[in-house]
């Protein structure tokens, strides 16, 4: 009965010319098991099934007693690195089975050559699944832009009962380094058959978001499922109840000191993050905004874990994008009209306000917030952080309108006819504090 089934193992070959008799060799995630049992000649092996099952088209091939030379870049990948770019429609890419930082030098020095010169490279996610990557893991972190915790080929290339602790190791070390980590494989794993996930699966999925993950992905529930609509629909459920069960905790233990390579500029920008979470925390904010160019800023203020939403503004559509992998963040795309809607930091704040009430309604009306702005048009704004009710900057635009006058305007009218002089006594007339909040 045998039949010829594809893989979804680049330079498959690379594999069998280095097997021997007696290693084992694991498809589709270790579900099917077989035995190298004979060579029959440089590129056929006869295996004996150790544990049978069904396996279909392109699925992944392991083989744990064996480390083969394979570069995390092949032939293939080469070509749609190259084809990705000459599109510039790709906002990240993942690496798999990387194993050492000079994959991901590898990757990037690849994409800086097919990129046209003034765009920005993709983010980089490597997939990790070696145990090479588990020992580099450090100076991979400093390379690459975020991790994903593939639990898929990691349980099979290292002991399964030793991968819970990987994955929360990973998560700590992604979010001390500042980096975005995904958790994936298997978290709903029962729904690609079932309209209903196992209990232990609920846990898995909520488990991941208390250790501090950025993001859960599903992979072959949605891809070959039966149930794609309601397995997304269940997961993200999901994570909103794990978020709100997380708010009832005391979340110091989980705010991120810069680590010790941060450079200066880093450590700078940190302190902004923290200083605006901090504010939110004591003033009890029902969001942070902040404005911000920078994908590195959004990561520095997401890592923070605040208890309120973190509500991203940009004129950038590639950030706009980018955030969507980042825990609490929410982002804002607002047009870049600052020579004709917003002359000056006012405007620009209540530009900013207009923009966010568009696009999430009024829920945020009215409520405390904290504002704050990197790399902002306006120096005024720049690392600036300020509390305020949300559309206070629209009625301090209002309130300026009804008084436009000068200093002399607010002078009693008897008193302003004549212009006085040095003793003279001169009597203001208060404006309402509510037509011009501070």
């Amino acid at each position: 009965n045998a039949k010829c089934l594809t893989t979804g193992t680049q330079d498959a070959h690379l594999c069998v010319r280095t097997l021997k008799v007696g290693h084992r060799v694991m498809l589709n995630d270790g579900a099917v098991v077989l035995k190298v049992t004979k060579r029959v000649s440089k590129e056929e092996l006869e295996c004996e099934v150790v544990v049978g099952g069904v396996v279909g088209e392109r699925k992944g091939i392991n083989t744990p007693e064996l480390e083969v030379p394979l570069p995390a870049l092949t032939k293939k990948d080469k070509a749609d690195v190259k084809f990705i770019c000459g599109a510039d429609f790709t906002d990240f890419v993942a690496l798999s089975f990387v194993q050492r930082p000079d994959d991901v030098t590898d990757l990037k020095e690849l994409m800086s050559v097919c990129l046209p010169d003034d765009s920005v490279l993709p983010k980089i996610i490597c997939k990790i699944e070696k145990p090479q990557a588990l020992e580099a893991i450090d100076s991979i972190l400093e390379e690459t832009d975020g991790i994903m915790v593939a639990r898929g080929d990691l349980g099979v290339e290292c002991s399964l009962p030793m991968l819970p602790g990987y994955q929360k190791g990973l998560i700590r070390k992604a979010n001390a380094a500042q980096k975005s980590v995904i958790t994936a494989t298997q978290m709903l794993e029962s729904m690609t058959h079932y309209a209903a996930p196992t209990r232990a699966e609920v846990s898995d999925v909520a488990n991941a978001c208390f250790d501090g993950t950025d993001a859960v992905m599903l992979s072959g529930e949605s891809a070959v499922g039966k149930y794609p609509i309601e397995t997304v629909e269940m997961m993200a459920e999901i994570c909103i109840q794990a978020e709100k069960s997380q708010r009832d905790y005391e979340r110091e233990q989980m705010s991120v000191a810069p680590p010790m390579h941060f450079k200066n500029r880093l450590k700078f920008r940190y302190a902004v993050a923290h200083s605006a979470v901090t504010a939110a925390k004591i003033t009890d904010a029902q969001a942070i905004i902040f404005f911000c160019m920078s994908y590195e800023m959004a990561i520095h203020i997401s890592k923070l874990k605040p208890m309120c939403p973190i509500i991203i503004v940009t004129f950038s559509e590639k950030i706009y994008k980018l955030v969507a992998v980042l825990y609490g963040c929410t982002a804002v795309l607002m047009a870049d009209n600052q020579d004709q809607d917003h002359k000056d930091s006012d405007g620009f704040l209540e530009a900013i306000e207009h923009t966010c009430l568009k696009v999430l309604g009024d829920s945020i009306a009215d409520q405390n917030v904290v504002f704050c702005a990197h790399r902002c048009p306006y120096p005024s704004l720049h690392n600036m952080i300020r509390m305020a009710r949300f559309g206070s900057a629209t009625h301090k635009k209002r309130a300026l309108k009804q008084h436009r006058g000068s200093v002399a305007d607010l002078i009693k009218p008897e008193l302003n006819q004549t212009s006085p002089k040095a003793g003279d006594r001169v009597e203001l007339w208060p404006l309402d504090a509510k037509s011009l909040p501070l």
